[in-house]
């Protein structure tokens, strides 16, 4: 978001219609939900990530994550940088877990 801030400041202000835009859409991105991955494999410079939201495969440069990154790790994508989400993995597993133990009950 620094980056919007900084061009939000940097265009004149008898553009109304780019301030329009520019404060839109960063009021957009702000507001807009996380994306989370699930890193599968590192391979190079790439960690091979799962979109759980698509389940379709990415490639994101291991440059772009934080260091602790490893296999399993769920990553959050947000406002154009990733963090490791913790509570999200825990959730996943617990939600997991609940619903083997109600197969197994039945």
């Amino acid at each position: 978001m620094l980056f919007l801030n900084n061009l939000l400041d940097k265009v004149s202000t008898s553009n109304s219609s780019i301030n329009s835009f520019l404060s839109d859409l960063k009021n957009y991105l702000e507001n807009s939900k996380p994306t989370y991955y699930t890193v599968d494999r590192i391979e190079e410079c790439f960690a091979v990530c799962e979109n759980m939201k698509t389940s379709k495969m990415e490639n994101i440069l291991l440059s772009t994550l934080p260091n602790n990154v490893k296999e399993g790790t769920v990553l959050k994508f947000q406002n154009f940088t990733y963090s490791i989400d913790n509570e999200f993995k825990k959730k996943r597993e617990n939600d997991l877990r609940d619903k083997v133990n109600k197969v197994w009950k039945s």
